[in-house]
């Protein structure tokens, strides 16, 4: 049911699934904007659709960072792509983490507020800083 949720929730956003691996999904989105709000209506839409699920609730973590990419064959790789799953690593269920990159992209339509920077380390890509990402209404 949450796979389902999150493909609406991306393709309503302009945004398309690249792959699923496990419970997991590559996404890609036209703008950081867009991904930023795109990952907290997702959250919001599990909420409200699986919340009072009797198994209990689903906690997404959701990782994102902007950059180039390498395209082979439909799929998505490089230093970026790693960066994105290191960051989504670092989440904690029901967080959406941003790079500073998204963070410099996407402030300025006041619709999403980045806060608690935190500094990390990030397996073989070096310290970097990540922000928590909610909507600013």
């Amino acid at each position: 049911e949450h796979q389902t949720i999150v493909r609406r929730v991306v393709e309503e956003h302009g945004g398309y699934v690249v792959k699923v691996q496990g419970d997991g999904f590559m996404i890609a989105l036209p703008s950081a904007r867009r991904a930023a709000q795109c990952a907290l209506a997702i959250h919001a839409a599990v909420e409200a659709e699986l919340g009072g699920h009797p198994d209990g609730p689903i906690r997404l973590r959701i990782g994102m960072h902007s950059g180039e990419a390498l395209r082979d064959d439909g799929d998505f790789y490089g230093r970026n792509v790693a960066l994105a799953a290191r960051i989504a690593g670092e989440a904690a269920p029901g967080e959406v983490l941003a790079s500073a990159i998204v963070k410099q992209l996407a402030d300025a339509g006041g619709d999403i507020a980045f806060q608690d920077e935190r500094v990390v380390e990030l397996k073989g890509l070096g310290e970097h800083a990540l922000y928590r990402v909610t909507s600013a209404r």
